[in-house]
């Protein structure tokens, strides 16, 4: 909830990115639900008897309380609102990775609220023991990401003949513009850009089981 004195209370959250400020304190980047990427001064928050010294840690969910009219803003109060995803090996890197995504791409203070309930979804998919392969869930992230931002692919139509994409073809991917079929004996059917409509319809659907990944 946001007030006319620049207050905002009880913001759904992760942390990106820490880094220490002066002696005791640090800079947080955050993701919260309702505003985006934020960043915010957490003053004290490196003595060792501070209440939020444990909390500020990436994939942990929060509930972060602060103020301030300006870009950088002073953190007032931090809860956990759940329990922290335990990730390790590659899930763990890839959720690192997302994190950096964030971090370079997002503007601060713009909302991304259906953005930031995949990330956590995404999390949790990291966090399962039986999640081995991170590979469809960094890819579905991507691809709400682009999304988001507004580089969305069209996934249905050939942008040069507005036809629906038809599984049995193969479609050669043009940056900027999409999808342009590729007739028998073209020089790109083997291109790392090119895919086939069963692929293509696949990650339309948010498919990513491994048979049904893209292949070059």
């Amino acid at each position: 909830m946001t007030t006319k004195t620049n207050r905002f209370n009880e913001q759904a959250a992760f942390v990106l990115h820490s880094r220490p400020y002066r002696e005791s304190s640090a800079i947080i980047d955050c993701f919260t639900r309702e505003h985006g990427r934020v960043s915010v001064i957490a003053k004290g928050c490196r003595r060792q008897k501070s209440t939020m010294r444990g909390l500020l840690q990436p994939f942990l969910p929060l509930l972060l309380s602060y103020q301030g009219q300006r870009e950088l803003k002073t953190l007032t109060d931090c809860e956990a609102r759940g329990f922290s995803y335990t990730l390790r090996d590659v899930n763990l890197f890839s959720a690192m990775y997302i994190n950096e995504l964030l971090l370079l791409l997002l503007h601060k203070e713009e909302p991304f609220v259906g953005l930031f309930d995949v990330y956590e979804s995404v999390l949790a998919t990291l966090a399962r023991a039986e999640a081995t392969s991170p590979e469809g869930a960094l890819r579905e992230f991507e691809k709400v990401l682009l999304e988001s931002l507004g580089y969305g692919i069209d996934w249905q139509y050939d942008y040069k003949t507005d036809q629906l994409l038809e599984k049995d073809a193969r479609y050669y991917y043009q940056p900027g513009f999409g999808f342009t079929r590729l007739e028998a004996g073209s020089s790109l059917l083997n291109h790392p850009q090119s895919f086939s409509g069963e692929a293509i319809a696949s990650i339309a659907a948010s498919d990513w089981h491994e048979d049904m990944l893209p292949q070059a």
